[in-house]
């Protein structure tokens, strides 16, 4: 598979940042839809190529995230020795010598999977911006102990959004900070930011234009609390469930994407309540939906994700599921029925 150009640029920043002498763990900022995983496997073939007897790892938060990932490498190195450690999908591969792991079936078993004789050399993490700025939390954790079996190894971090809301700094910084300022970061540097070249991306086709489309119909969010730099969900699904609010937001909405006739659709919401309510306000209509929750079993949330990419589903309801790292380049319309104040999600879910 020939990267495209930035792609190709993206991966040789990295090799260059490593052969300057540089001693930290760079940070690559790319456009939602960029091809993250793809900058992935071709960082990891590479490294491999170069340095065989490498352990590489893939840490990421959701399971759809691992499995586009692993796809993305199998795709340009269908040969690759690589192994899974996902409890969501059923697998706990400790072996390979590239490992794409969730990191909230590993976060505790550092040990099972590393030791002093097989340290892991290289860590990347996909949705580098989940990663806390403080130390603690469940990335933090796994990490300082693979450092603790190889202090040499190297991380390498990818995102859109190199910046993470900090309680107690929105009077100096808005609330959020980068990941690469601090005593306490991970990462130190920005090695490639691809961001400079999103209006290219577009112009070349590489990117979706957005033309938002905003409802004249406005949700009334006085009484709703902003905490942590985000409307509070529970009172906003609570918000957005009444009928009164829900059915005009969603009738405008709905007829603008069917006047121009799209066909597939993500539907983010506040809440639980609000996502199954707006599925049946959707199957009432005769519009063929499905809520993807974290609560959704992983045989239902495959099910739903297969039926949208393939078409037999024209909307896909979402709750904090599919906001960051979902793949499915033939959606053509994004319903926000949430609002927020929180650059990382508007970001993440316009990126979709």
């Amino acid at each position: 598979m020939q990267l495209r150009p930035y792609q190709a640029e993206a991966v040789q920043s990295v090799f260059d940042y490593f052969e300057s002498g540089a001693l930290g763990h760079p940070l690559i900022v790319a456009p939602t839809g960029a091809g993250k995983s793809l900058l992935i496997a071709a960082l990891i073939r590479r490294v491999v190529r170069d340095y065989p007897t490498s352990r590489v790892m893939v840490l990421a938060h959701v399971a759809e995230l691992l499995t586009q990932n692993v796809e993305k490498l199998l795709k340009i190195w269908p040969e690759a020795p690589v192994g899974m450690y996902s409890a969501g999908l059923g697998y706990a591969d400790t072996d390979s010598p590239i490992l794409y792991c969730g990191i909230q079936s590993v976060w505790n078993k550092a040990k099972i999977l590393a030791n002093y004789d097989r340290p892991v050399d290289l860590v990347f993490i996909d949705e580098a911006h989940r990663v806390p700025l403080v130390r603690n939390g469940t990335y933090r954790k796994f990490i300082d102990d693979l450092l603790s079996m190889n202090p040499y190894m190297r991380l390498i971090g990818l995102t859109a959004t190199p910046f993470r809301y900090v309680s107690g700094t929105k009077t100096h910084s808005g609330g959020y900070e980068s990941l690469v300022k601090g005593e306490d970061r991970l990462f130190t540097d920005i090695c490639c930011d691809l961001t400079k070249q999103l209006v290219p991306m577009i112009q070349a086709d590489y990117l979706a234009a957005l033309w938002p489309q905003p409802t004249r119909y406005q949700v009334d969010l006085s009484g709703v609390r902003i905490e942590k730099g985000d409307y509070r969900e529970d009172q906003l699904n609570t918000l957005l469930s009444r009928d009164d609010v829900l059915d005009p937001l969603l009738t405008e909405a709905v007829n603008l994407a069917q006047a121009d006739n799209r066909t597939s659709w993500l539907v983010f919401c506040a809440g639980v309540d609000q996502a199954h309510l707006t599925v049946e306000w959707l199957m009432a209509r005769g519009i063929r939906a499905a809520a993807i929750t974290g609560a959704t079993s992983r045989k239902s949330r495959a099910q739903h994700i297969a039926d949208f990419r393939y078409g037999r589903l024209t909307a896909l309801v979402s709750v904090g599921v599919l906001t960051t790292g979902f793949d499915a380049p033939d959606t053509d319309c994004l319903i926000v029925a949430r609002p927020t104040v929180s650059p990382i999600l508007y970001v993440q879910m316009m990126g979709r």
